[in-house]
């Protein structure tokens, strides 16, 4: 993620919280990171990706649809791809 020219962060509902709350902590760090609700925006924006970026889905149960369905569109676009979940 420290290489990754953009950064994209999903999740749904407390989840997205976390999403937000790691995304302020990149920017800080002066990368450029998009945590969108909006799942249906948020794969807009990954179809213009640049050519080093990661997409980090946050699911607490390990079985988000919304999620996994944007962990494949990601993959489909040769994004690297992160998934945070409980243990």
């Amino acid at each position: 993620m420290e290489q990754a020219e953009v950064i994209y962060v999903y999740g749904v509902r407390a989840s997205f919280i976390i999403a937000q709350d790691a995304a302020q902590k990149w920017l800080r760090l002066g990368k450029n990171v998009y945590a969108i609700s909006d799942r249906h925006l948020l794969a807009a924006a990954m179809a213009t990706k640049s050519e080093n970026a990661v997409f980090w889905g946050i699911l607490y149960s390990g079985g988000t649809r919304e999620v996994i369905q944007l962990i494949k569109g990601a993959k489909d676009k040769c994004i690297k791809t992160i998934s945070l979940t409980r243990p």
